[in-house]
């Protein structure tokens, strides 16, 4: 047999190899598609969960947090420190930096 009957014997098996890849690649295609279909949809999952718990964490430290309590001033101390009258009671506290003592007025 000549070297042109050999690849003429060998054509129909490489053109069967050749479907058959061809078949596997489309199959492996189809699979890295619905691969990138189900990333971006866990992406998308995972931004919601973060803003979620972004948005609960900031619930809870609200929720966590002390009760503001508001004062009636009454005097400054020689020390720097102010008299206030909060929840029925007279309270020494310090006074906040940014504040001056001399634009507070009584009551």
């Amino acid at each position: 047999m000549d070297g042109a009957a050999t690849l003429r014997k060998d054509l129909p098996a490489s053109r069967e190899e050749v479907r058959e890849l061809t078949e596997e690649l489309a199959r492996a295609n189809a699979k890295a598609a619905q691969a990138v279909g189900r990333t971006e949809r866990l992406t998308e999952a995972l931004q919601e969960a973060r803003e979620q718990i972004t948005a609960l964490k900031e619930e809870v430290d609200k929720l966590c947090a002390p009760p503001s309590t508001y004062g009636v001033y009454l005097s400054v101390n020689e020390d720097g420190t102010v008299n206030i009258l909060a929840q029925g009671r007279k309270v020494k506290v310090n006074l906040h930096p940014a504040l001056k003592v001399e634009t507070l007025k009584p009551g």
